[in-house]
């Protein structure tokens, strides 16, 4: 984790040379919905995974899950096509427009993500878990400095920051899928909604107070952007972005 964070911070000096301040106030706007949306992705059940004292109820949990996150990245999807005018108009930033899309994609690998690596710590597979943290700072980095050279505009930050949250995601479902064949024969419908019952307090507490949590730290972002314009937003993601790294 610590070396993935310095290849972030390492890194910031050529990003600030590729990319110009309005284009980080796009990225922070971007990163801010990211970081609220995906905190429901899943409507935390995903914190249920280490629980079970058998594989196969925990095996319905993922599946559960996994159901949930595609059906929350649709409607995030179709959120984004009803609402896309709205949303830069009120952000403020006119330059994430094209790039609407990545949001209910980014959504979904930051929530494929979350879920496999709740199954890896169930599995204890820490070493892996440990990999992924630096495949996601190095896919961050390198496809924001390579995208940034060809191609100007925000998207290049926009799209690293995509991989980095789902780099080490196709790494954990392999090793789950290696290892863990048997319980997976176990997923039915009725071990899903058992599941669902079983642990229905994870939606009903956590997703919500994590929610608040995440609105508390990523709405001072959007108002940067939504007050005082993309420009001075994107000091702020820049600035936020180093110094709290090392957290």
């Amino acid at each position: 984790t610590a070396l993935g964070q310095t290849i972030t911070v390492l890194a910031s000096p050529i990003l600030t040379r590729l990319y110009t301040p309005e284009d980080f106030g796009a990225f922070g706007v971007y990163a801010s919905i990211l970081g609220i949306v995906t905190v429901v992705a899943s409507l935390r059940y995903e914190y249920a995974l280490p629980l079970p004292e058998d594989d196969e109820t925990a095996a319905n949990t993922l599946a559960l899950c996994f159901v949930l996150l595609i059906g929350t990245t649709t409607l995030s999807w179709f959120l984004v096509h009803a609402l896309g005018d709205q949303i830069v108009t009120w952000a403020n930033v006119p330059g994430l427009k094209p790039y609407l899309w990545l949001i209910p994609l980014g959504m979904l690998g930051a929530g494929t993500y979350q879920i496999l690596n709740y199954w890896g710590v169930r599995k204890r597979d820490f070493p892996r878990i440990a990999r992924t943290r630096l495949s996601r700072g190095v896919a961050r980095a390198a496809l924001q400095v390579g995208v940034g050279l060809a191609h100007p505009g925000p998207f290049g930050l926009l799209l690293g920051q995509l991989a980095g949250e789902t780099a080490g995601s196709t790494s954990l479902a392999l090793s789950a899928r290696r290892k863990d064949r048997a319980p997976f024969k176990a997923i039915s419908l009725q071990g899903i909604r058992r599941a669902g019952k079983r642990y229905k307090r994870f939606p009903l507490f956590s997703s919500w107070a994590d929610l608040l949590d995440a609105l508390g730290l990523q709405v001072p972002q959007l108002l940067f952007a939504a007050f005082y314009g993309a420009e001075v937003a994107g000091w702020f993601a820049l600035g936020q972005r180093v110094i709290a790294a090392p957290l």
